[in-house]
């Protein structure tokens, strides 16, 4: 009987080889990562059965090696394996691919918002930026958007838009396919148009060329005497960058009365990043509080762990050109992790006033460390928080003037139509400044 079993797996990778031209895995190498890939889970982070069942999570395990009986593309292992993420809601856990030069992408960014596909910073010319994506190969978007959740955290706030969006950037590895078929609506008139994927530094590359601000992590503009500083992230790969960047922004713009800082959409990134950005917002010595738990095996014994605890103790020192002025923090859904804490801290340390939407991840948050765990043969990417956050018991943050925003309003933002929120924080400065005058 196994004799049979290992020829009708020879027989099926040769007849996949010559199907789909691309590499594939043995059941052995699959069966191989799907355990290192589940022992990461159980014992390199945070225990998950603080927030599911055993019954629960061994059942998954075990319907997926169920699975794991044949020859897979890398795309075909990642939709077998990824579904257990989902029985996890916080957005620290994941499986991603290790992305290469050579790793065949959309040629367009994809933009999710609710149940509907829009494109942005398209590099063909048949498919125009800000149309809508009814059809992917005549499978309906909203049909494509659920089933990719199923491979990510079960996230109830909006933070798992662009999670989706980054997952259909890959759909050419997750689909073993170069050439898709798109059924547009542009200008209230059905399209039909054909695309390749291209290799991903090639998009990286021309992308740069044709959006000049395409990538664009942080960024500052001033109208009149108002400053505008948009950070879409504290996760950089150049930490000098990042300081450098605040460092000239608030040294050359010393005469702003009011400064917005938009954090909408920044899923979080490295604290320290957030305590950079407070010592110009503040005018004296703030101390932090609260915990943080470290979880680590003990000594390489990968069947222990340790729950480590440490107080947080950092001490922010003011800047030698920090902000004078008023400042008024933009805040939206679509936000997680360190935003959420850089947030409730901007409200605790009185620095200012919070405008927008009040967001849904909790401010108590998971974190990951500094090291990713690849899979040896499938080279899969395994994410896995050991890092949690404890502030005080069921924090809060209070949004001053709370202007929630329309589905069709937050597709004109993240387009690059027209931004209401940042509208409606310019009328609250300027009903300020008249309500002081009189």
């Amino acid at each position: 009987m196994r004799n049979i079993q290992k020829w009708i797996s020879i027989l099926l990778l040769l007849f996949a080889m010559t199907s789909f031209n691309q590499q594939l895995f043995s059941p052995e190498e699959l069966q191989k990562d799907f355990e290192i890939y589940i022992n990461y889970i159980l014992k390199a982070g945070i225990d998950p059965f603080e927030f599911v069942s055993q019954e629960k999570f061994y059942s998954e395990v075990n319907r997926i090696k169920g699975q794991l009986n044949k020859p897979m593309t890398k795309g075909e292992f990642f939709k077998t394996i990824a579904p257990i993420i989902h029985i996890f809601s916080d957005g620290h856990y994941g499986v991603f691919f290790n992305i290469t030069p050579d790793t065949l992408v959309m040629p367009f960014e994809p933009v999710v918002v609710g149940n509907r596909l829009f494109v942005k910073n398209s590099l063909v010319n048949e498919l125009e930026n800000k149309a809508e994506i009814l059809k992917i190969d005549d499978r309906n978007v909203e049909e494509i958007i659920n089933d990719l959740k199923q491979f990510l955290p079960k996230i109830r706030s909006q933070a798992i838009y662009p999670l989706v969006s980054f997952l259909i950037s890959y759909f050419p590895v997750i689909e073993n396919k170069s050439t898709f078929k798109l059924l547009l609506m542009v200008d209230n008139t059905k399209k039909l148009v054909k695309i390749t994927a291209i290799k991903y530094n090639e998009k990286l590359k021309r992308t740069k060329q044709l959006y000049t601000d395409y990538d664009k992590e942080i960024s500052f503009e001033r109208r009149e005497n108002i400053g505008v500083l948009k950070i879409k992230t504290f996760n950089y790969q150049s930490q000098t960058y990042y300081k450098k960047f605040l460092e000239r922004t608030f040294s050359e713009n010393k005469d702003l009365s009011d400064l917005i800082i938009d954090l909408r959409g920044n899923l979080g990134g490295p604290l320290d990043n957030v305590w950079e950005l407070f010592k110009y917002l503040i005018d004296k010595v703030q101390k932090l509080w609260g915990f943080y738990y470290v979880y680590t095996t003990v000594n390489g014994n990968k069947e222990k762990r340790l729950k480590l605890k440490y107080t947080l103790n950092t001490n922010i020192v003011p800047a030698k050109d920090n902000f004078k002025g008023k400042v008024w923090l933009l805040t939206d859904k679509q936000m997680a992790s360190s935003a959420i804490i850089a947030t409730y801290l901007f409200k605790k340390f009185g620095l200012g006033k919070i405008i927008g939407e009040e967001p849904q991840e909790p401010v108590n948050a998971l974190a990951v460390g500094k090291q990713l765990y690849i899979l040896p043969n499938t080279q899969l990417v395994v994410v896995i928080p050991n890092v949690s956050y404890w502030f005080e018991k069921e924090p809060k943050i209070v949004i001053d003037y709370e202007r929630k925003m329309t589905e069709n309003e937050r597709i004109e933002w993240l387009l690059g139509n027209k931004d209401v929120m940042l509208d409606y924080v310019f009328e609250i400065i300027n009903k300020n400044r008249e309500e002081s005058e009189e």
